[in-house]
């Protein structure tokens, strides 16, 4: 499940079937997803509006669920960071 910059960047992306990621979900991964939103996604979204649509896409395991130091689970903090790595890109 890789996404190409040239792709997003011309709009090319066809949105794929629903996926369902198992996880534990790693960082790479979370990256991935976002940046999947973001390309399907038909308006801006908010952060909090991509990070529902991630935890869609997810199976969690008992790790994912853990509270890290925030309190946040550990998936939202790993999107959290995808939506940060996205403005590489220059997407957000």
């Amino acid at each position: 499940m890789k996404i190409e910059r040239e792709v997003i960047a011309k709009k090319e992306f066809k949105p794929a079937k629903k996926v369902k990621i198992e996880g534990p979900l790693i960082s790479k991964v979370a990256e991935e997803l976002v940046l999947r939103v973001l390309a399907e996604a038909q308006k801006p979204l908010t952060r909090k509006e991509i990070v529902e649509k991630v935890g869609e896409m997810i199976a969690f395991t008992e790790k994912d669920l853990q509270p890290t130091k925030s309190g946040h689970p550990r998936w939202e903090t790993k999107c959290v960071g995808g939506s940060h790595q996205a403005g590489e890109y220059g997407i957000v």
